[in-house]
């Protein structure tokens, strides 16, 4: 178990709990758990197929709820017990569907050995600042910021920005500019 995050939907309780590594593979489900406050125990929901979960985020738009994985490790083949793969991974974002009390993957949100994943507002636009770590060359990798737009109808790999390594610029394309900065 690498997180676990505790959110309430209406009256319901959910915990997410993830899973980075077992000792043999990166790729694992995490587990969806509703407690319905009457019962002495977690029931399973949900399996979620997830590659080296580091990180979860739960955040609401427009009365929506909202779930964030930071994937940080896709494996591509095991071999004689060595594993190889890439920090080139795609970390999800999975809405809940109340009626059925499940994740529905709604976007995917292109990260290099994602260690984080943070929720922020800024200017009424919700934007998710992923913490990459390694980008299967090197720890030199910048941190990004995306603007999450719940009525797109694409991934917000559409929507790239960054925060350069010594936080000084931050830049996001599309229809943001010069969005913050910071002088000395």
């Amino acid at each position: 178990v690498s997180k676990i995050l505790h959110f309430q939907v209406n009256r319901t309780q959910y915990v997410l709990v993830a899973k980075l590594y077992d000792g043999t593979t990166y790729s694992l489900n995490s587990t969806l758990y509703r407690w319905d406050g009457s019962a002495t125990q977690l029931h399973e929901i949900q399996q979620i197929g997830t590659e080296g979960a580091e990180h979860l985020n739960h955040f609401l738009i427009n009365d929506e709820h909202y779930v964030v994985i930071a994937n940080s490790f896709q494996v591509v083949t095991i071999e004689s017990g060595v594993i190889e793969g890439t920090y080139n991974t795609l970390s999800k974002i999975y809405k809940m569907d109340v009626a059925s009390g499940s994740l529905i993957l709604v976007a995917s949100l292109p990260t290099k050995g994602a260690k984080a994943i943070e929720v922020i507002q800024i200017g009424g636009e919700t934007m998710l600042l992923v913490a990459n770590s390694y980008d299967d060359q090197t720890i030199e990798v910048d941190s990004v910021l995306y603007r999450f737009d719940v009525n797109a109808s694409r991934n917000c790999d559409d929507m790239p920005g960054y925060f350069d390594r010594d936080g000084d610029t931050c830049e996001v394309w599309a229809d943001w500019t010069n969005l913050c900065s910071h002088s000395d």
